[in-house]
């Protein structure tokens, strides 16, 4: 008679079945189901730390405000349109003012795209169109700050600006043209710059001076202001 023995590596591995099969099947399920609420959840925790964060130099109720000599100061997006001292292009719509997208400075070669910026500065090569400060073409002072220096820079050579040398600033489908007016050093403590104007300005701000270990910036701010002088498509 012949007998069946077991392996000398052990017993024969028993055969799968379509119960064994099911039951597999239903556990692959469950974790990809879990893996997909994992995933969920961190997109979840993701968008509202990046809220946050973007309210972070903001009130409550969504105001912000600039500490200056005489107190704290309101910024407000002022939408007051403002007629250019150069008649537009016929045709050209300048009744609803937006946000800026691209800033221009052609005498030095300068051409970025331009992201809202809270108490963050850019880390990367892009212009910083301050939150509160008014948008162009509008009543207001619009203020942009640029790093001088660094793997963001892109206001290195702001210091070589003349009066009269041309900002473009686009938002999509306007670009709105300011002249250079001004162009000075101001103390790092400085804040009245950010100011609303009674004009259509633009502010330019990076860094200047020397490097201040103790406060971790700057001793100064190198400020160029421009005046809206007309408007094209």
């Amino acid at each position: 008679m012949v007998t069946q023995h077991e392996s000398d590596t052990g017993s024969l591995a028993p055969p799968e079945t379509p119960k064994i099969r099911t039951r597999r099947s239903r556990k692959r399920k469950l974790l990809y189901a879990f893996l997909s609420l994992v995933a969920l959840a961190l997109v979840l925790i993701i968008g509202v730390v990046g809220y946050f964060v973007v309210q972070e130099h903001r009130s409550p109720s969504g105001k912000v405000y600039v500490q200056t000599d005489q107190g704290k100061v309101q910024l407000q997006v002022v939408q007051t349109v403002v007629v250019p001292p150069t008649p537009p292009a016929a045709g050209l719509d300048l009744s609803v003012p937006a946000p800026p997208t691209q800033l221009k400075i052609p005498s030095i070669g300068l051409n970025v795209p331009v992201f809202l910026m809270n108490s963050d500065l850019p880390k990367t090569a892009v212009a910083g169109w301050l939150y509160g400060s008014a948008m162009p073409g509008t009543k207001g002072n619009t203020v942009f700050y640029g790093a001088r220096a660094g793997s963001s820079e892109i206001f290195q050579h702001l210091d070589q600006l003349k009066s009269g040398d041309s900002i473009f600033v686009g938002t999509g489908k306007v670009g709105y043209v300011y002249h250079v007016t001004s162009i000075r050093e101001v103390p790092a403590s400085d804040t009245q710059l950010l100011l609303p104007t009674n004009d259509s300005q633009v502010t330019l701000i990076t860094d200047a001076g020397q490097w201040d270990s103790a406060s971790g910036g700057y001793t100064k701010r190198l400020i160029v202001r421009g005046n809206y002088v007309s408007a094209g498509s």
